[in-house]
């Protein structure tokens, strides 16, 4: 046990709820979190809310050092639609103090955090202001607690608490309803489509709801001028645009399912597909269907397919993928029909391509293929959510959204690698577009817009974020933190599958230059030899909540002078943090004995504070 304060939620193993089991070989993907970043708070307590068993209150959590780290990461790749309930850990090693020493490998080093990321967190409030002190639902295991996310990051003053910066930003959307495609032909001319008619407008600037000829669903959007665009939905209703509105178009005789996704290749020439293996054709002023695929049901004996189809992309009329549940990706030469089958345990939601012989497809548990115009190859995505959407500028720079706000990018590396992308929203992502790679919209989940426009900003919230703020740490010592996913579908607490360590980061916590004397203290105090933070050559106390500048004289309990610290960054590690450390030891560079010794702070402007402390040795 430190000597700050260690107060927790839940901390008994009963609050870990467990699954049922999982197949072998699911566990193949658990990776660690990227990306992480951390931050030292510089609070004397702090009230966290809390909900435990339905019984709601308030756990003040107080540090004596004034400080506290919180660790930020924007990468909830643990979190799956499968049936793997995933989670975190947090581990932490105190060079010095720990005999364990993180690294990158098989984890080690004490665990202070879990969770499963299915728990009910909600986002923490970092200046408690009035309009985010609701409730909060916290569960956790070890010395600190987890959010999801965080608020209030920016004071009155504009000046931000920390330095979090966010890749993709939210822009004000008029909809409600769940925008399910994008498409622009320009920088000052795109579109939303979505659930229950819903139709937006970019003109470049903000965008605004349209006149709608539908009230059901759209699904999907495609175009090719500023005066040609086709959307398609449910009861097969396609919509056209004409550079002023949108109009319904005729529907082929008979045909009534669902379609899912539209790709237009010019003003004349488009495709449409859907359920039951439907898919249309826009030529010659009007939709028809195309003869379906076949498949062969024993040898000899073929029947058209009856999959649902998703997604549709072209590169032109006699080159078209579709692709579809269990695995299914369709290829059409504008004579025949050829399938693959990438798989049958997830469905895929997306397609786009560079070329003919570059295509990615997209769908279920983070599943991303490339094509290369002979096979199909999985890349490496690092996350388990579902992928509904995919654009790109070129074969190196693509972008890949879905569930929970996760966005990708591929820069075309050779690994395959794609990377996850800040972003401030947890909405489900169902559409992404740009008309540049650095001018790019994904949309989504109640009417949902994040914009990105190649550069990152501070922001005041992220409610996609995952926070952990650790009450335990050690004021002005080194502290290394790692975060690990877990599998809690386990039978036993000590048999949870976990990650390698990826990332390490480290913090030394620190207090800021305080403006006055009243909270000066030292820590710890008293100091006791063989203590857990006694370790020979990294004896230490702290000095904290100094003013800037000031000097601090020690002295034995007769008043002779011990040592004489100033606030002087060249030659003490405080500098203008607020803190002070000594070596115990005096200015001929011996250790002191045990006693009581006395101490005297001064201002630069004359102002002091005397008080006492104890060594025992």
């Amino acid at each position: 046990m430190s000597y700050c304060s260690r107060v927790c939620v839940c901390l008994s193993l009963a609050c870990v709820l467990l699954g049922p089991g999982h197949a072998a070989g699911q566990l193949d993907s658990l990776r660690s979190p990227t990306g992480a970043r951390g931050y030292y708070l510089p609070y004397n307590n702090f009230l966290v809310p809390f909900e435990i068993f339905g019984v709601r209150g308030q756990q003040a959590v107080v540090n004596p050092t004034g400080a506290y780290v919180l660790l930020v990461w924007n990468d909830p790749a643990t979190e799956s639609d499968s049936t793997i309930w995933s989670g975190y850990r947090v581990r932490r090693t105190i060079p010095g103090l720990t005999s364990a020493v993180l690294a990158p490998g098989p984890p080690i080093g004490e665990v202070i955090g879990q969770l499963k990321a299915r728990d009910k967190i909600t986002s923490i409030c970092l200046s408690n202001r009035s309009f985010c002190d609701t409730d909060y639902n916290v569960f956790g295991i070890g010395g600190g607690f987890f959010f999801n996310g965080f608020r209030g990051n920016q004071r009155s003053d504009g000046s931000y608490l920390i330095d979090y910066r966010i890749l993709w930003r939210s822009v004000t959307s008029p909809a409600a309803q769940e925008i399910r495609g994008l498409w622009g032909s320009s920088a000052s001319q795109a579109f939303g489509v979505g659930a229950a008619g819903t139709i937006l407008r970019y003109d470049g600037f903000q965008w605004a709801s349209m006149t709608s000829p539908v009230r059901g669903n759209l699904n999907g959007i495609s175009g090719t001028s500023a005066t040609s665009a086709f959307a398609v939905g449910d009861s097969c209703r396609i919509i056209q645009f004409n550079g002023t509105a949108w109009d319904t178009m005729p529907r082929p005789q008979g045909i009534r399912q669902i379609l899912r996704s539209v790709w237009a290749t010019s003003a004349t020439d488009a495709f449409a597909v859907g359920d039951s293996c439907t898919i249309l054709r826009f030529n010659s002023g009007a939709w028809d269907t195309l003869p379906r695929p076949t498949v062969e049901l024993s040898p000899g004996v073929f029947a058209a397919r009856e999959d649902t189809l998703n997604a549709v992309w072209a590169s032109s009329p006699t080159d078209l993928f579709a692709a579809g549940n269990k695995g299914l990706v369709l290829h059409y030469d504008g004579t025949a029909w050829n399938a693959a089958a990438l798989g049958d345990t997830f469905n895929l939601f997306a397609l786009w391509g560079s070329s003919a012989n570059d295509v990615f497809a997209a769908g279920d548990a983070g599943t991303i293929f490339r094509y290369n115009g002979a096979t199909w190859s999985p890349m490496v995505t690092g996350t388990g959510r579902r992928i509904r959407a995919l654009w790109g500028t070129s074969s190196s720079n693509v972008f890949a959204v879905g569930r929970g706000g996760e966005i990708l990018h591929y820069d075309g590396n050779a690994g395959g690698q794609w990377t996850s992308m800040s972003s401030v929203s947890p909405a489900a992502l169902r559409g992404v577009w740009g008309a540049s790679g650095t001018n790019v919209f994904a949309a989504g989940e109640g009417g949902a817009i994040v914009h990105y426009d190649g550069t990152d900003a501070l922001v005041d919230e992220c409610l996609r974020c995952r926070v952990f703020l650790d009450t335990g740490n050690l004021s002005g010592f080194h502290s290394r933190y790692a975060i690990t996913s877990i599998d809690t579908t386990s039978a036993q607490y000590e048999q949870f599958a976990e990650s390698n360590i990826d990332e390490i980061v480290q913090i030394t916590p620190a207090t800021p230059p305080a403006d006055n004397l009243e909270r000066v203290a030292v820590v710890p105090n008293p100091y006791k030899r063989f203590a857990e933070w006694d370790t020979p050559g990294q004896r230490k106390m702290h000095f904290i909540h100094l003013p800037d500048g000031a000097t601090v004289r020690i002295f034995t309990a007769n008043l002779e002078l011990v040592r004489e610290l100033k606030m002087d960054a060249r030659s003490n590690p405080g500098g203008s943090t607020g803190e002070l450390e000594w070596d115990l030891r005096n200015d001929d560079g011996r250790e002191v004995k045990t006693g009581i010794y006395i101490y005297h702070v001064e201002t630069v402007q004359g102002r002091s504070r005397n008080g006492h402390f104890v060594i025992i040795k």
